[in-house]
């Protein structure tokens, strides 16, 4: 039986694509720059990924200048660097990112599963400037909103606080329609007045 080998095509992307990650992770960044402007990449978003969470501004920068990403393409990456509580690279990519991501496919398939970590990431660094961010380029749903405004007040972070509670007006109705059936555990709780008006204790 003739064995049939791979072509190039084949052998030379995840080759291309295992000498980046290496360079990066060992801190050979001439080299991964080398490899990004002769467009010597496997895959752009797993490349901007592994720069981010490496914490690499200038590759990372290298990449969004070269390249034209589609929305979706910096979810990996903001994910990363979210989780990494590097608020400086989220805005970055967010600044970068273009406006907005709010189609119902890239939102549920690239972005809500980790809107959270976008959120509390900014909220443990009390970055106002990134959770503006996040607000008007990713579109947390209300109930998201909602949460981040109940983790920012038990702990503490006052500067996001008063952001958040800015979003309050769309943010209330939504999140204790929400929460009818459960236990409150975001720190508000609703009372009745005396003419029937809700009104909110904190």
């Amino acid at each position: 039986m003739v064995k049939i080998l791979p072509g190039p095509y084949n052998l030379t992307r995840p080759l291309l694509a295992a000498a980046l990650n290496v360079a990066l992770e060992e801190g050979y960044t001439n080299i991964a720059a080398v490899m990004i402007r002769k467009s010597h990449l496997h895959s752009v978003e797993c490349a901007l990924g592994w720069a981010a969470s490496r914490g690499y501004t200038d590759i990372v920068v290298m990449i969004l200048d070269i390249y034209a990403l589609r929305r979706y393409q910096f979810a990996p990456a903001l994910k990363k660097a979210a989780l990494n509580g590097e608020c400086d690279m989220m805005k970055l990519l967010l600044e970068k990112c273009p406006l907005p991501i709010d189609t119902p496919t890239e939102r549920k398939h690239r972005v809500i599963g980790a809107m959270w970590a976008f959120l509390a990431a900014a909220i443990n660094a009390d970055r106002v400037d990134v959770a503006q961010l996040i607000v008007e380029k990713l579109g947390p749903d209300d109930y998201e909103l909602a949460r981040a405004v109940g983790e920012s007040m038990q702990t503490g972070k006052e500067e996001i606080t008063k952001f958040l509670l800015g979003l309050f007006p769309r943010v209330v109705p939504a999140f204790f329609a929400t929460e009818k059936s459960t236990p409150q555990t975001s720190g508000f709780q609703q009372s009745q007045s005396s003419g029937g008006n809700s009104s909110l204790v904190l």
